[in-house]
């Protein structure tokens, strides 16, 4: 059985499908939403795929008031595992035990570290210039299962897009190695070295506000971090403005030496954002509502009278 969903897990669903690594009997993914102003339900990537592949899609409402009907279905599709990529759900611990081998899953950090819903943001983050995927045992304590099968990677200035990337080509393999020999690594799992768990939450559309107050290296790692989604964005009069692309080798040495902390200037066709230990130089900018456009562009198009100080906090 495969539990996924995010759009992304699709590619990985047809990847296991297509190479006859694993036979997948049935799906679980999320239930059909409604969307647009007709407020008329739709699946996602993945259900739609099983429908027209004629897979068994369960998309339960509350798993834990239809626990007893979810694990009927997994004897009834007599299943050897559970597998598992950003399905989103706490698991009943009744039904990832009744397969019989148990459930596994995909997490996108080097576990211990950064367990929880947004390990590629958060070790981005934090700068981290490594990270991996780890292949787990799914145990009632998130993320805390025993390690099975894990892969490091290099992820310097690599935004999350480009990490997400980089991580689907590594699963790839690492399932191909999971299907396998799943049931001597099952047993030779290693346990997690609890004292060394990191922890990270899910991500809200307003920690990509970008402060007059914040570090250089803190806004990198925003814009890194949430290059999908939310973005990195400041605040002027009550606008926010996305930052869309930053030139990460422009040298602010021969810049002025009087440049205030928290302002936007445009300098010499660059827009260039004065933080505590650095500058931004940002080389593509989006207006709420508008299309992203270029440094020149937005400055040629706008009435904001530079230098300008971005907002202190995101309350508008």
């Amino acid at each position: 059985g495969f539990l996924c969903s995010a759009d992304f897990g699709l590619d990985l669903l047809q990847f296991i499908i297509e190479s006859s690594i694993a036979e997948v009997c049935c799906v679980w993914s999320n239930p059909d939403k409604q969307r647009g102003r007709s407020q008329k339900k739709v699946s996602n990537q993945i259900v739609s795929y099983c429908r027209s592949n004629s897979i068994p899609c369960y998309q339960p409402i509350d798993f834990k008031e239809e626990k007893e009907q979810q694990i009927k279905l997994v004897r009834q599709h007599n299943l050897d595992l559970l597998f598992v990529v950003a399905y989103g759900h706490i698991l009943p611990k009744d039904f990832f035990c009744a397969t019989e081998y148990g459930s596994v899953n995909v997490h996108f950090s080097l576990l211990p570290k950064y367990r929880g819903a947004s390990p590629v943001q958060s070790c981005l983050l934090a700068g981290e210039k490594t990270t991996g995927v780890t292949i787990q045992k799914i145990t009632s304590k998130l993320d805390a299962g025993g390690i099975i099968l894990q892969e490091k990677f290099l992820i310097e200035n690599q935004n999350s897009i480009q990490v997400f990337q980089k991580s689907f080509i590594v699963v790839k393999k690492m399932i191909k190695n999971f299907f396998a020999n799943y049931k001597i690594l099952l047993q030779n799992a290693l346990p997690q070295e609890n004292s060394q768990a990191t922890f990270c939450y899910k991500i809200k559309k307003e920690d990509g506000f970008v402060s007059c107050n914040d570090e250089y290296q803190m806004v990198k790692n925003k814009f890194l971090a949430y290059y999908a989604w939310p973005k990195t964005f400041f605040i002027i009069e009550n606008i926010s403005y996305q930052i869309e692309e930053i030139d990460f080798n422009f040298n602010s040495s021969k810049l002025p030496k009087n440049l205030l902390t928290g302002f936007l200037y445009f300098i010499e066709k660059k827009l260039l954002l004065v933080l505590q230990d650095g500058v931004i130089n940002i080389t593509k900018v989006k207006k709420s509502g508008k299309k992203v456009t270029s440094a020149v562009d937005f400055y040629n198009g706008c009435k904001i009278s530079f230098p300008v100080q971005i907002a202190m906090t995101s309350n508008r």
